[in-house]
């Protein structure tokens, strides 16, 4: 009997070793990073939290439980754009210093994508090398985010995809965050796409670094810093910075926005905006590089103003207290 006390004394001393061995590599949960060549793929179940680690993938990273990646490095290398994939279907936290990138030798970019239904926070972390746009394949955003999402101080850099950021999960928040954009693209380069209900973005900047000529501004033709779409209501944009991009925003039949306390430093139209309903534009700074500030013209196609009304069209829109520097044409009204 002392001899098998002995035994399951030992065994029992071992698993709690092997636990204290996990936790010191800063690993608990089910599904650590596999050693070698292949998907991650955290179940349904399972909580797994990364910290103060290096984690280089070969594969795709799919989240279907609980992950966190505290002080983490993930670095996805594909060996073609949009090969590996990072996916979240669940509650996925990028926090306190991470990193997600791409291999920065092969600089081959992979899709980060949040779906229907999941959580996604990023604190004080960064995020570069997702998403990529080709001849056949021009929607990719660098981080696609259908579900919540929540961005606080978080720094994207987007060289390859044609948007940067495209948020549908409502009430979802981006806050005291960076965009840069580096591709140059002849047309609908956004630095951020607004899709869902209550979402505010406020005290973030987005830059774009390509040199783009003014492009057209119409329907079809959305090249702006941000686009509020058809779908979004109850935004709110403030204390934000747009500059270096073809226009500053655009938005079309989208309903009840406050627009307030921003900077537009744009190379075209500042704002514009078809078929609104309950803006309310407020105390913005609007610089000139080249033509309007703002802009409504029921009739326009191109250029770079136009405001298209029809339907009811300027419904109890207010535009007040803005400062308009440099423009032939500061505000523009054909409705």
């Amino acid at each position: 009997n002392l001899k098998k006390t002995n035994l399951k004394i030992i065994a029992a001393l071992g698993a709690f070793l092997g636990i204290l061995g996990i936790i010191a590599m800063g690993v608990t949960g089910q599904t650590p990073p596999p050693a070698g060549p292949g998907d991650w793929i955290i179940p349904k179940s399972d909580t797994t939290v990364i910290v103060d680690q290096t984690v280089n993938l070969t594969g795709d990273v799919i989240n279907r439980g609980n992950l966190t990646l505290d002080n983490v490095t993930l670095r996805l290398t594909p060996s073609s754009d949009g090969e590996d994939e990072l996916h979240n279907y669940c509650n996925l936290s990028i926090i306190n210093g991470s990193l997600v990138t791409w291999n920065e030798t092969g600089q081959k970019a992979y899709n980060f994508q949040a779906f229907v239904g999941s959580n996604t926070y990023v604190y004080n972390s960064s995020i570069i090398g997702a998403g990529y746009a080709s001849a056949t394949n021009t929607t990719r955003r660098t981080l696609k985010v259908q579900g919540y999402a929540d961005l606080y101080n978080t720094t994207i850099t987007s060289t390859r995809a044609m948007d940067a950021i495209e948020i549908k999960g409502d009430n979802s928040k981006v806050r005291f965050s960076t965009v840069y954009q580096y591709r140059d693209y002849t047309s609908k380069t956004m630095g951020m796409a607004v899709n869902g209900a209550n979402i505010t973005v406020t005290n973030s900047s987005f830059y774009n670094y390509a040199i783009l000529p003014p492009q057209a501004t119409s329907e079809n033709n959305a090249d702006a810093a941000m686009k509020i779409a058809a779908s979004a209501s109850n935004v709110v944009i403030d204390h934000c910075f747009f500059g270096g991009y073809a226009n500053g925003l655009f938005g079309k039949s989208a309903a009840h926005i406050i627009i307030d306390n921003n900077t537009f430093d744009t190379q075209g139209t500042a704002i514009y905006l078809l078929v609104f309903d309950h803006f309310t534009i407020s105390n913005n700074t609007i610089i000139a590089n080249e033509t309007e500030g703002f802009a409504a013209d029921p009739y326009q196609h191109g250029g770079h103003y136009g405001l298209w009304l029809f339907d009811g069209g300027a419904l109890g829109t207010v535009v007040e207290n803005n400062t308009v520097m440099g423009f032939d044409q500061g505000i523009r009204l054909r409705i």
